[in-house]
């Protein structure tokens, strides 16, 4: 057999040469060529169950599209009629389509905006993805290119295909391919990390600056204020007594309009009477100024005739007493002058407190708009923080998948036979990769939330199906530690929302249930709270929690100090991440729990989103 394969490969050799050397117009065959031998010397699990092998093409090429068509048609892979799915709307239909049990999906070089996001919708799915000149050789399983000579090659990012659960032949390479060197690819993320963290380090230092900058502008503007409350209770103190003037001229107006309104028919004899009235207030005004005038030119004189007679009356002693009144009289101009100068000086005081209190207004409101300014560079650093967390679990998740398939590589004994410890330390390895992935994982889905970049997908669906797929992923566990589960949820509950989200909680809610639950049963529950909400529980019959852990959930990186959490060890998010998916679907999540009697999660949302 292995001599009629390697036959078949320099055929196909002379077959791809050929075809190049003839014409150049031939890439779209050749593709097609490459395609259909990557799909020859690929292994899928359970491939031998398969009705037909799907190929997704996306691509502007409608010359490759018709040849992948005519191929279709044309041909079979190992005996299974070939589907070919062509170009549909990414945003939307993309895990709906592709997810339908495809096999291959092809992504040329006019498409490669999209390849994040495809990346992302089958990674772990037992999907082989064919890209064309992408040059991020971390994220490739088989990729197309131009060499210098002009000739269409290929290359294998075999740690990649294993993580998709899929097994190449590696005598594929014979055909015109190469191996992408993964460790070379793990070193240059290595210092790529380095330097993230010497930017965040340098962020981090320039955050407490702002901080200590912030807290010195607050006691100032704090200071500030407390002398401005006190110029405005002075201020209120004045305003009050125009205040009750214009109330007693209100309730009057309002009197009038009430008036006014209830008798029409004297509308005209009412005006007539206000304008009357309006003008006796105004000669009752002058003639009670023209009083007050009269009064103090009478108090004047009065004054004048005191005078006179107190001088008649003592013009002896002021004779006798001269020189003693023209020296008093100096004294007193001198103290009048004084005073005067006194007045004066008061005024231009009270007038430079005046702009004093202006100025410190004026930088008031500097401050302020400084404070703002301050504020959106806080809210553009935390943004820069979720930005760099996306990006650092992004540049982790490349190694990781290489050493959790290069680990199930040595597990599987493909390099050869291992003994029961060695089996034992790499069973490790591959589990805390696993959990180290999990945690990744987890900082990346609150990272895109943070950041508001996260687009529901909603559909209508059973709520009992999503319960019954968590069951059946978490029943091995549960069977292992003798826990019973009992599926108690609404068989009638029908939702509109994002079916693999709302399936991240739920997931999330059972597993803690069974892992920190020593014995008992786990109970799940659902029922209406009225036409447009619906709860959601899932009991168990553990430890309990105390009144001060309950304080630590639904926190990031918090964790119950107890012997059931430190031998499960967890993320530490799991809790915090359904909290901020909860709020996403438009709902909110809690837990009751007393100590020695047991935890009960729940969550309540609506049915429709």
């Amino acid at each position: 057999m292995k001599s009629v394969a390697k036959y078949s490969i320099l055929i196909l050799l002379l077959f791809i040469t050929s075809s190049y050397l003839i014409a150049q117009n031939d890439k779209e065959k050749i593709i097609v060529a490459y395609v259909n031998n990557f799909a020859k010397y690929t292994t899928w699990p359970n491939e031998n169950l398969l009705d037909s092998f799907k190929i997704v093409v996306l691509s502007n090429n409608e010359n490759l599209i018709n040849e992948f068509l005519d191929f279709s048609i044309k041909r079979k892979i190992k005996d299974r009629p070939v589907k070919v799915l062509t170009n549909f709307p990414l945003n939307r239909e993309i895990e709906s389509r592709i997810n339908l049990n495809a096999q291959i999906v092809l992504l040329t070089a006019e498409k490669l905006k999209d390849y994040d996001e495809i990346y992302d919708s089958i990674e772990g799915k037992p999907i082989l993805l064919v890209s064309e000149e992408y040059n991020d050789k971390r994220f490739v399983m088989i990729n197309l290119f131009r060499s210098k000579e002009g000739q269409l090659l290929f290359e294998v990012n075999n740690a990649n295909i294993i993580n998709q659960k899929l097994a190449i032949n590696p005598e594929i390479l014979l055909a015109g391919g190469t191996e992408i060197d993964v460790a070379g690819l793990y070193r240059r993320s290595q210092v790529h990390l380095r330097n993230m963290q010497k930017r965040i380090d340098r962020m981090e230092d320039s955050l407490e600056f702002l901080n200590f900058n912030i807290k010195k502008s607050l006691e100032q503007i704090n200071k500030q204020e407390f002398e401005l409350q006190n110029q405005n209770k002075i201020l209120e103190e004045r305003e009050k007594r125009t205040d009750s003037l214009q109330k007693v001229f209100y309730s009057q107006k309002e009197i009038l309009k009430l008036q006014k309104d209830s008798i029409k028919i004297k509308n005209d004899f009412l005006t007539d009477l206000l304008t009357k009235i309006d003008q006796q207030k105004r000669e009752l005004k002058n003639q009670e100024q023209y009083l007050k005038s009269k009064l103090k030119q009478i108090e004047k004189l009065n004054s004048e005739i005191e005078l006179k007679n107190t001088e008649l009356g003592d013009q002896g002693q002021i004779i006798n007493r001269q020189r003693l009144v023209l020296k008093l009289s100096v004294v007193v101009g001198v103290f009048v002058v004084f005073l005067i100068i006194t007045i004066l000086i008061s005024f231009r005081n009270n007038k430079l407190k005046s702009k004093l209190l202006v100025k410190q207004k004026e930088e008031i409101e500097e401050k302020l708009i400084e404070l703002n300014r301050l504020n959106l560079k806080l809210k553009n650093a935390d943004q820069y923080k979720s930005i760099f967390l996306a990006s650092m679990s992004h540049e982790l998740r490349t190694p990781l998948n290489s050493i959790i398939g290069y680990t199930g590589i040595l597990l599987m004994g493909m390099t050869g036979n291992l003994n029961n410890e060695q089996n034992k330390q790499l069973l490790k390895v591959k589990n805390n990769a696993n959990h180290l992935l999990s945690l990744i994982n987890d900082i990346l889905d609150i990272s895109k939330i943070e950041a508001g970049k996260v687009e529901l997908n909603n559909e209508e669906f059973k709520l009992i199906d999503v319960v019954n797929e968590v069951i059946e992923s978490i029943q091995p566990l549960a069977s292992e530690k003798n826990i019973t589960i009992t599926n108690e949820v609404n068989k009638y509950i029908l939702i509109t929302t994002d079916k693999r989200r709302l399936k991240q909680v739920i997931l999330n809610l059972v597993s803690n249930a069974v892992k920190y639950n020593n014995d008992g049963n786990v109970d799940i529950f659902s029922e209406y709270l009225s036409e447009n909400y619906f709860r959601f529980s899932v009991k168990d019959a553990g430890i309990g929690i105390s009144e001060f852990e309950l304080a630590k959930l639904f926190q990031p990186f918090q964790q119950i100090d107890s012997s059931l959490t430190r031998k499960n060890s967890g993320t530490g998010l799991g809790l915090y991440l359904c909290r901020k998916l909860m709020s996403l679907l438009g709902g909110y999540i809690a837990v009751k729990s007393e100590l020695g009697k047991g935890s009960e999660f729940y969550f309540e949302m609506p049915l429709k989103i």
